[in-house]
């Protein structure tokens, strides 16, 4: 479910295809673009918590979501970018994301139809769970670290 590593340089996101339980929920939206390969490019690296949810912003736009947008810091209740009729959760931390916050998504995301996770990693049983709730999950690669000589 999660993207594998890709071929090409720099950051991407992987869009893989939704588990069978989110197919009804994201309907065309889980097409990519006419020739695309299924990796989505950002163009610059991910180095910020705030890169990653305008990330996730602009790659639900792309993917056909109306008005994508990233909540306004504080309060948001556990949601970092909603659309029309979707909501996404965004993680950016070294470690993999676990079934609990698969979880809290869903609650956090309860009048939306489609809910989406993004995180650098998952845990098998955040995999399962998604599954089993029809969340998509979708990865992206945190910015490399340049090292000063």
């Amino acid at each position: 479910m999660t993207g594998g590593a890709s071929s090409r340089s720099g950051p991407t996101t992987e869009a893989p295809p939704p588990p069978p339980s989110a197919s009804a929920d994201l309907g065309a939206a889980t097409a990519p673009p006419p020739g695309s390969t299924g990796a989505w490019r950002w163009g610059r690296p991910v180095m910020t918590w705030q890169d990653a949810e305008l990330l996730a912003a602009a790659h639900m736009a792309d993917l056909g979501f109306s008005a994508a947008t990233v909540t306004p810091g504080g309060a948001d209740a556990g949601l970092d970018v909603v659309a029309q009729d979707a909501a996404a959760q965004v993680k950016y931390h070294e470690g993999s994301t676990g079934r609990p916050d698969i979880q809290r998504l869903i609650g956090a995301a309860h009048g939306f139809r489609t809910r989406i996770f993004y995180a650098s990693s998952y845990t098998t049983a955040a995999i399962f769970e998604a599954d089993r709730l029809g969340v998509a999950l979708f990865s992206s690669r945190r910015g490399a670290r340049r090292r000063h000589q």
